[in-house]
Order: structure tokens, then C-alpha cells, then sequence
């Protein structure tokens, strides 16, 4: 069991929560928008920026996580609810993924789930990484290098609004109603630390 302080638990690779919560009372936004952008870049985009191991699925996997968890960024919610209709509303709100507009729920039943329950894409889509477009609406193929591409410019944006925005706007508002549910699932609770770990 982790014996560290629960305020030394990290959220990335340098954030902790203490460093979070100062940052909030500082109303910093600077550095809770350079810190969400380094928590999803290291999570979800940095583990392909080697070529060597690269692989589509793996590299949709992480995509769909990212943007179920930048939806709940945006919505302020506690965990990914309604995923199809989280990947409809990211689709529609970001225009990075204008040609997916009208395929949200399809792709996250043939793609999202499909990849994650499966690990494969049923209903006739295709994960390639040599195309020259995001989405072949024809084909159904999914080109997984733009799709990450694509991303990591939305989550820049996002960042840069964070950045540009006034603290009590709405957008400030979700993201530190979904920081409260990440601080408080990231702290052990005192009970837990002296039970027996299962071998």
C-alpha cells in the first residue's frame, strides 16, 4: 500500500495534489492548464511518440480514453456516463473531428467498444495509420496518426481556453468539479493503509 501523504499523491508526473489545491487557492490557472495538458499528454499521447512500437489499436485505445476523460473535463462530471453520446457531443464541439460529426455513436460501437471489449472493430470500420485523411467516411477507416494528432490539438486548445478564460466561467467551473472527484479518488483513506496487502 502506498504509505505516502495522501496530499503527496501525484496527478502527473509533477503535480501533486497538494501542488493542485495551491494552485487553486492562487486561482493560477496558468499552471492547472499546463499541468492538465502534461496529466493527458503523458498519459494518453506520449506512449506513441516512439515509432518503434507503435500500433493503431493501442493507439485508439488511449484515444478513446482521452476523450471520454476530456469530456468529463468538460462536463464537470465525476466519470464517463453515456459514452456514445459523450463521443457525439466531443465530435460535434471540437472541429478537429468534423468529419466524424454524423458517426459518433457508430464509432463508439464499432470502434470505442470494439477495441476495448474486443480488440478488434466490428461493423465493417478499419484502424489503418497511412491515410491521408482523419475519417474515409466511405471506407470507414480511421487513420489512428491524425486521429492522435488531432488530440493533442484539441487538448492544446483546451488548455489555451482554460488559460484565456476568466476564472469564474463556466469551463473553470466544470474543470474544478472534476478536479474535486480526481483529488478525492486519488487519497487513501487513513483505514486502508495498515490493512494487509492480498498476495
Amino acid at each position: 500500500m502506498d504509505k505516502r501523504a495522501p496530499s503527496d499523491v501525484l496527478l502527473s508526473s509533477t503535480v501533486t495534489v497538494a501542488d493542485y489545491r495551491a494552485f487553486k487557492r492562487a486561482k493560477d490557472k496558468e499552471s492547472i492548464a499546463d499541468f492538465v495538458y502534461q496529466r493527458f499528454q503523458e498519459r494518453y499521447l506520449k506512449p506513441f511518440e516512439s515509432k518503434e512500437h507503435k500500433h493503431g489499436f493501442a493507439m485508439m485505445a488511449c484515444a478513446c480514453l482521452m476523450i471520454e476523460t476530456l469530456e468529463a473535463f468538460w462536463t464537470g462530471s465525476a466519470k464517463s456516463g453515456l459514452s456514445g453520446v459523450a463521443f457525439s457531443h466531443f465530435f460535434n464541439r471540437v472541429d478537429h473531428f468534423s468529419s466524424l460529426r454524423e458517426h459518433g455513436r457508430l464509432f463508439y460501437k464499432h470502434v470505442r467498444c470494439g477495441v476495448m471489449h474486443q480488440g478488434e472493430t466490428t461493423g465493417g470500420w478499419r484502424i489503418r495509420r497511412d491515410t491521408s485523411q482523419l475519417f474515409d467516411a466511405e471506407n470507414l477507416v480511421i487513420d489512428a496518426t491524425r486521429f492522435l494528432s488531432a488530440l493533442e490539438e484539441s487538448l492544446r486548445e483546451y488548455c489555451d481556453l482554460l488559460k484565456e478564460s476568466p476564472w469564474e466561467s463556466e469551463v473553470w467551473s466544470r474543470l474544478q468539479m472534476k478536479m474535486r472527484f480526481i483529488c478525492a479518488g486519488a487519497l487513501v483513506p487513513p483505514e486502508y493503509l495498515d490493512m494487509p496487502v492480498a498476495s
